[in-house]
């Protein structure tokens, strides 16, 4: 029976090292993607007519998705952030006919109107919303990011800098206070959309750690019906089998958490 146990467990172990080996390459691949965009295409955005209700927004101001419409983003860290007003987009696409409609970039780069007020900007930090409305900050800490920015900034009066915007839950800041795994669910059900990768990380999790829980109840209850079975057949031996139980018991909970475990890297990395 314990190489029975071993075996499943060196199974589990070699799935978990191999599973976690993509996972870092598929981050690398992603942060060198990122890196590998220069100044020279600052202004390669992709932008859309939409109707503000802010007046007389300025441009590069950051745009969220709300209730009542687009509006300026006006929370750090606003699960609806969507992209950032522009006067020159280099694309543009009309999708409305309406008069006194702005131009929203949501992907691609451009300029976004920062300020160093969470702290100096350096290239590739990413860049996300603040309290100041339509005014981007550098990000601390894992929430919704506008995307990374190009270049450095260290004024905390509101200025443009390049930015590659990317709107997307982010979950890459290794310092972050908000890294327990309540803030992360937290995030994920706030969230107006996911990413294919980001859907498939919280796929992955939930199934492996309920996979866990299932592979521990089920070898707990055949173990327990074993154990009762045994002591009911020799009643003399019933400490020695009291004692297997437990261990067996411990193997269990083993099992459960390295599964929690798991899920939980799979959330963080």
């Amino acid at each position: 029976m314990n190489s029975q146990i071993a075996f499943k467990l060196s199974r589990i172990v070699l799935f978990t090292t191999l599973f976690t080996l993509l996972l870092l390459f598929v981050y690398l691949s992603k942060a060198e993607t990122v890196k590998s965009q220069g100044l020279e295409n600052a202004f390669s955005g992709i932008a859309l007519t939409h109707e503000i209700l802010d007046e007389n927004p300025q441009d590069g101001a950051i745009v969220a998705i709300t209730q009542n419409g687009f509006e300026l983003s006006k929370i750090e860290y606003d699960n609806g952030i969507y992209g950032v007003i522009t006067n020159s987009p280099a694309i543009s696409i009309e999708n409305n006919p309406k008069d006194g409609l702005n131009y929203v970039v949501y992907t691609g780069n451009g300029q976004v109107l920062v300020s160093a007020s969470n702290g100096e900007i350096k290239k590739f930090d990413f860049i996300t919303s603040s309290s100041a409305p339509g005014v981007g900050m550098k990000a601390t800490r894992n929430g919704y990011v506008l995307g990374a920015a190009l270049e450095d900034y260290s004024s905390e009066t509101p200025g443009l800098i390049a930015v590659n915007i990317d709107p997307h839950l982010n979950t890459d800041l290794t310092n972050s206070v908000s890294r327990n795994i309540f803030d992360i669910f937290r995030s994920a059900r706030q969230s107006a959309y996911l990413s294919p990768f980001e859907a498939l990380r919280f796929l992955t999790a939930a199934l492996i750690a309920l996979f866990a829980f299932v592979l521990g109840f089920i070898y707990f209850g055949r173990v327990a019906q074993r154990g009762v079975e045994a002591v009911g057949r020799n009643p003399l031996a019933g400490r020695k089998i009291e004692v297997s139980v437990i261990i067996n018991v411990l193997l269990t909970t083993v099992i459960i958490l390295i599964g929690i475990i798991i899920a939980y890297l799979i959330l963080i990395i």
